[in-house]
Order: C-alpha cells, then structure tokens, then sequence
C-alpha cells in the first residue's frame, strides 16, 4: 500500500507537477534547473507544513480501513499513468476523490450533504475564482509596473516567477499529495510525507516533457503576465480549499484562467485539444467512480 501511494505520487508529478512547470517556462526564460529546485523545496515545505489538513477522513465522513482503498488506489494510479503517456492533463483530485468515494460506498460509506456541496463548490466554482484572481492581480500588476523600463520589467517577471513557482508546488503538494499522507501510516510522518514530496519531484523531472508543452504551445499561448497572474490565482485559490480540506484541481484552474484571460483572442485557443483534455477529465472521473465501486 505505501509503495503504491508513493507511486502515485510519482505520477502525478509527471502529470500536474509537470504544468507547474511549463506555466513557469512559457515565455519567460526562467532557468530550468533553478525552477526545479523552488518547484521541489516548496513540495517539500507544502506536504510537512499544511498537508496535514488534507484527510480522507472529512470528505468521505467516516475513517475506514486503509486495505479497503487497495482498488481505488490501484485505479488512480492506473487513469493518472494513461493521461500521462497519452500526455494528456488528468485532473488528479477528480480522480482520486472519485475513487475513494467508489470504494467507500461499496463500504455503506457515503459523504455528508454539507461535504458533497463543499467538493461540488471547489471543483465548480474554484475555477472562477481562480479567473477572478488571476485577472485581479493581472491589473494591479499592469498599473504597478506601467511606468518600469524593459530591464527592470524582466528583473520583476523573472523574480515573480521563482516564488511562484515555489507558491503553486506549496499549495499544489500540500492540497493534492496531503490527501495521499492522510493514507499513510501516521508513526512515520514526517519522514512518509518527505518520502512523497521526492517521488513527486523525480516524476516531474524526469517524465514530464511532453505534458510541459500543453498549456503552453498546444492549448493556448499567453504573455508572461498572463501566465505568471493564472499561476498566482490558481495556487492562491487551492491554498484556500486547503484549509477546507477540500482536494482541488490545478489543472482546471490553470486551464480556466488563461482561457478566461484570452476571451478577446480566442482564435489563439487550441479548441481541439481543450476538448481532447475537458472530455478526459469527465471520462477518467466517472471511470474512476465506477471501477473502483465495483472492484471493491
């Protein structure tokens, strides 16, 4: 089971973390190994510091026994691995949620009405408020540094994108692979959520390649401060749910928001392959629903 949770980590690194990354790249320069390593401290600090808020136990309403989620675990690793050969951004809190729910109703175990509406509010509306986020800062940034010259514009964008990339992988770890700890066993924390943070950071280095370039060349393309606003919204956004222990999506409020911020050039939107990803969230979602009830 630990192994299998430390796997799953690996892949959604490869997958999501992967995102991370090619928002920070897209358009403005930054170093890659230097962004590696913001990307992968603040993994680190997220899953330690505020993962613990993060517990399969709120959403679902009631604890359970750990080998009872053997099949939803061997489901979500197997939707996330597709997605991330197929290059293809899974949304992994859909996913995993979904699976945890599947085999717990096997179970008689269902989630509260008021834990229902909070995950119905984070996965519907979180991603609008992400936009309005993003588009918030975008014009306080534009009016904030109008008057700059060129020189001290890139020193601003490349400083603002190294702690964003640290803020994005804090919430995004702690929110997402928070959920993954709350399954491990509690005797070997810190060291169990560490253990995570790495296996996260080696799938997003090593694997991640091709899932890089969908945001940022096959879905649509944006200005450094479109992606470093949507970058900042949407990690801002999945640090709130955090502390409502609600597993949010990065991938659908990074995708909202740049597309939100390109409504007057949607000629630029790479309709075809939105579609490709929006109809794989929806396919791997109920999949995982419905496998890992009947698996159970």
């Amino acid at each position: 089971m630990v192994l299998l949770l430390i796997a799953i980590a690996g892949v959604h690194g490869w997958n999501n973390g992967s995102l991370v990354l090619s928002m920070m790249k897209a358009g403005l320069g930054g170093k890659e190994n230097v962004l590696w390593f913001f990307i992968a401290v603040g993994a680190v600090l997220g899953i330690v510091v505020e993962g613990w808020k993060m517990d399969y136990k709120v959403f679902l309403g009631s604890p359970l026994e750990i080998s009872g989620f053997l099949y939803p675990l061997i489901v979500t690793f197997c939707l996330i691995l597709i997605g991330s050969v197929l290059s293809i951004p899974v949304s992994y809190s859909h996913v995993l949620v979904m699976s945890l729910i599947g085999g717990a109703a096997k179970q008689g175990v269902f989630p509260s009405s008021l834990e229902i509406g909070l995950l119905a509010f984070g996965w519907l509306l979180g991603p609008f408020i992400s936009s309005a986020i993003c588009r918030v800062s975008y014009l306080l940034a534009s009016k904030a540094f109008s008057t700059l010259d060129l020189f001290s514009l890139d020193a601003i964008n490349r400083l603002s994108l190294y702690i964003i990339s640290f803020l994005m992988s804090y919430s995004l770890a702690a929110n997402n692979i928070g959920v993954l700890a709350s399954l491990m066993p509690d005797t070997g924390r810190p060291l169990s959520q560490i253990i995570l943070a790495i296996s996260w950071t080696i799938g997003l280095t090593t694997l991640g390649s091709r899932i890089r370039e969908v945001i940022g060349e096959r879905i649509v393309r944006y200005s450094p401060q479109y992606g470093l606003s949507a970058s900042f919204g949407s990690s801002l956004t999945m640090w709130m749910f955090l502390n409502l222990s609600i597993p949010t999506s990065i991938t659908h409020y990074l995708l909202v928001s740049i597309l939100t911020m390109s409504l007057s050039s949607w000629h630029i939107v790479g309709w075809k392959t939105m579609r490709t990803v929006i109809l794989g969230w929806i396919a791997t979602s109920f999949t995982a629903l419905i496998v890992s009830y009947w698996l159970t």
